[in-house]
Protein backbone atom coordinates (compact mmCIF):
# COMPACT_ATOMS: atom_id res chain seq x y z
CA UNK A 1 0.00 0.00 0.00
CA UNK A 2 1.20 3.53 -0.74
CA UNK A 3 0.13 6.73 1.01
CA UNK A 4 1.57 9.94 2.38
CA UNK A 5 2.54 9.09 5.97
CA UNK A 6 1.12 11.72 8.32
CA UNK A 7 -0.23 11.78 11.87
CA UNK A 8 -3.79 11.88 10.51
CA UNK A 9 -3.16 8.83 8.30
CA UNK A 10 -1.66 6.88 11.24
CA UNK A 11 -4.81 7.53 13.29
CA UNK A 12 -7.02 6.11 10.51
CA UNK A 13 -5.29 2.71 10.20
CA UNK A 14 -7.57 -0.32 10.19
CA UNK A 15 -7.14 -3.89 11.37
CA UNK A 16 -6.63 -6.41 8.54
CA UNK A 17 -5.84 -9.55 10.50
CA UNK A 18 -2.18 -9.53 9.42
CA UNK A 19 0.67 -7.03 9.48
CA UNK A 20 1.51 -4.89 6.47
CA UNK A 21 3.73 -2.01 5.31
CA UNK A 22 2.69 1.40 4.03
CA UNK A 23 5.20 3.03 1.69
CA UNK A 24 5.38 6.81 1.68
CA UNK A 25 4.53 8.44 -1.65
CA UNK A 26 6.81 11.45 -1.08
CA UNK A 27 9.89 9.87 0.53
CA UNK A 28 11.21 7.02 -1.63
CA UNK A 29 12.15 4.00 0.45
CA UNK A 30 10.43 5.23 3.63
CA UNK A 31 7.71 3.02 5.14
CA UNK A 32 5.77 2.37 8.32
CA UNK A 33 5.10 -1.18 9.51
CA UNK A 34 1.56 -1.79 10.80
CA UNK A 35 0.53 -4.60 13.16
CA UNK A 36 -2.38 -6.99 12.59
CA UNK A 37 -4.40 -4.91 15.06
CA UNK A 38 -3.96 -1.79 12.89
CA UNK A 39 -1.41 -0.03 15.12
CA UNK A 40 1.78 1.48 13.71
CA UNK A 41 4.82 -0.49 14.91
CA UNK A 42 7.94 1.10 13.43
CA UNK A 43 9.40 3.29 10.71
CA UNK A 44 11.87 1.77 8.28
CA UNK A 45 13.87 2.57 5.16
CA UNK A 46 14.08 0.12 2.29
CA UNK A 47 17.13 0.18 0.06
CA UNK A 48 19.09 -1.99 -2.30
CA UNK A 49 22.49 -3.07 -0.96
CA UNK A 50 25.63 -3.19 -3.09
CA UNK A 51 25.15 -6.95 -3.61
CA UNK A 52 21.73 -6.27 -5.20
CA UNK A 53 19.63 -7.58 -2.33
CA UNK A 54 16.82 -5.47 -0.89
CA UNK A 55 17.28 -4.53 2.75
CA UNK A 56 15.10 -2.92 5.39
CA UNK A 57 16.60 -0.72 8.11
CA UNK A 58 14.46 0.01 11.17
CA UNK A 59 14.61 3.68 12.16
CA UNK A 60 12.56 3.61 15.34
CA UNK A 61 9.27 2.96 17.07
CA UNK A 62 6.18 4.60 15.57
CA UNK A 63 4.72 4.99 19.07
CA UNK A 64 7.64 7.20 20.14
CA UNK A 65 8.64 9.04 16.95
CA UNK A 66 6.32 11.26 14.89
CA UNK A 67 6.32 10.97 11.09
CA UNK A 68 9.38 12.73 9.60
CA UNK A 69 9.26 16.28 8.37
CA UNK A 70 9.85 16.61 4.68
CA UNK A 71 13.07 18.66 4.69
CA UNK A 72 15.57 17.00 2.34
CA UNK A 73 15.17 13.78 4.30
CA UNK A 74 16.00 11.32 1.49
CA UNK A 75 19.05 13.27 0.35
CA UNK A 76 20.65 13.60 3.78
CA UNK A 77 19.75 10.28 5.37
CA UNK A 78 19.48 7.64 2.68
CA UNK A 79 21.96 4.85 3.29
CA UNK A 80 24.62 4.51 0.62
CA UNK A 81 26.17 1.09 0.51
Amino acid sequence: MKARITNAMLKQLVSTGEGYDINDTELPGFAVRVSAEGKPISYCVRYRASNGRRQRLKIGSAQVLPPPRRVNWPNRHSPTL
